[in-house]
């Protein structure tokens, strides 16, 4: 006997599950240069090495509470929305200290 043949629905889950896992990876390798060597660029680059504690002390209470911000908006507003929410929140915070590298920009970013 042979297999069912998928049926579109699963064949649509499979591509959705195939998308979410790129995307996954797409933003992780985006961020984790911002991730690995913020603190080393204000340090080194920006010559303020007393402010590098405060960055990892604002990036650790922000790796716990946004996730959790994500997935209060996701349950007000829908994970399509949420995520496009995330997206953009990280590329501003990515691109900002391109644009200027002030004390409050730096902590926006972080």
């Amino acid at each position: 006997m042979l297999p069912a043949e998928p049926t579109l629905r699963r064949m649509r889950a499979d591509a959705l599950m195939i998308a979410l896992c790129l995307e996954y990876g797409l933003n992780a390798l985006a961020l984790v240069r911002i991730c690995v060597f913020l603190v080393d660029f204000v340090a080194r680059g920006l010559g303020r090495d007393c402010r590098r504690i405060l960055l990892l002390v604002l990036y650790g209470i922000g790796a716990v509470i946004g996730p959790c911000c994500q997935e209060h908006l996701a349950d007000r507003a829908g994970f399509a929305a949420a995520l496009r929410a995330a997206f953009l929140i990280e590329a501003v915070a990515v691109a900002l200290p391109a644009v200027t590298t002030s004390p409050a920009a730096l902590i926006v970013s972080t």
